[in-house]
């Protein structure tokens, strides 16, 4: 599954230069994908999901990149805001991590 991602700036910056991606614009589409889904996003879209216009509950909050992963906030619906939750998803439930500046599936013909 492939959930779009906001990142704080520091996140940002360190995607980019994890993924060598200097070049990409100033305000990147990144996604992740999972080997597994983390529980947070199958609690969330149980007791959050409503049909219409709602926030995507599959978004991920990328508060940091550390070593050992993901470092993400759970529940906050921006990531303007205070984490609620701080949460690591490790590497190794990470099958891939995109950064561009095109969403996936917008790409052109």
């Amino acid at each position: 599954m492939l959930s779009p991602c906001r990142c704080t700036p520091r996140a940002e910056a360190a995607l980019r230069d994890l993924l060598d991606a200097v070049d990409v614009c100033a305000a990147p589409h990144v996604e992740v994908e999972f080997r597994e889904l983390p529980y947070f996003l199958v609690s969330r879209s149980q007791s959050q999901w409503q049909a219409g216009p709602a926030a995507d509950v599959n978004v991920i909050n990328i508060l940091d990149v550390t070593e050992r992963g993901l470092l993400v906030d759970a529940e906050a619906q921006s990531i303007d805001v205070e984490p609620v939750r701080r949460t690591l998803i490790p590497w190794q439930n990470i099958i891939s991590l995109s950064l561009g500046s095109a969403p996936v599936g917008a790409g052109g013909s």
